[in-house]
């Protein structure tokens, strides 16, 4: 973004420009520093802005006076305002992966909401960490610590995969912690918990 590499660290963020490095991180008293030192994710929307989700909250960066603006999730519930990572869809908004849940939120308005993942009561408090996002067409991927989920971003259904012993071809662990698409096959791959790896074809 802009020609630099941005790193996320546990004490600020980095921006690399192939000599050197500056450091942005949480200032006293600064409102327009980021919102906390651990960063968790960094993210370029289609529009070029860039996004910086962290330990407490969601940041936007303004390349013209060097600042943030910060967005608190807070009021959502509990572990909302720990951002994992971002994935944006084709209407604008950005679907957040946070400690509390799936989170919609609105750039134009600032404006958020969660959204609630349908599971059993056993595995709720499982599904509601999410690692991982991936927005793909009109699919939203969601990975959380209790499977693997497809979204209708433009309705909000869900379709949840989950792993099953009896079966050789499910998830083979529920804890999702890395989403990828191949750009030519569209074949999403799965990381989950214990090293594995699954090969996924959505049309099938």
């Amino acid at each position: 973004s802009l020609g630099f590499a941005w790193i996320s660290t546990v004490n600020g963020l980095a921006r690399f420009d192939g000599l050197r490095c500056q450091s942005f991180t949480r200032q006293s008293g600064n409102p327009r520093s980021l919102s906390h030192r651990v960063m968790r994710c960094v993210y370029r929307s289609r529009g070029g802005t860039l996004w910086v989700g962290t330990q407490e909250g969601l940041n936007r960066f303004d390349a013209r006076t060097q600042s943030f603006q910060r967005f608190s999730l807070a009021a959502l519930g509990p572990g909302c305002n720990l951002v994992r990572q971002v994935a944006e869809t084709p209407d604008g908004r950005l679907w957040l992966a946070t400690g509390g849940g799936l989170v919609a939120f609105d750039p134009a308005t600032g404006r958020s909401a969660r959204v609630p993942i349908p599971t059993d009561s056993l595995n709720r408090a499982n599904a509601a960490s999410v690692r991982r996002v991936l927005a793909d067409g009109p699919t939203l991927w969601v990975g959380t610590q209790g499977g693997l989920f497809a979204c209708d971003w433009a309705t909000n259904r869900f379709r949840a995969f989950r792993h099953d012993p009896t079966k050789t071809t499910s998830l083979p662990h529920d804890y999702v912690s890395a989403l990828a698409r191949h750009p030519k096959t569209g074949e999403l791959f799965v990381g989950t918990h214990g090293g594995h790896v699954a090969v996924f074809t959505p049309a099938t």
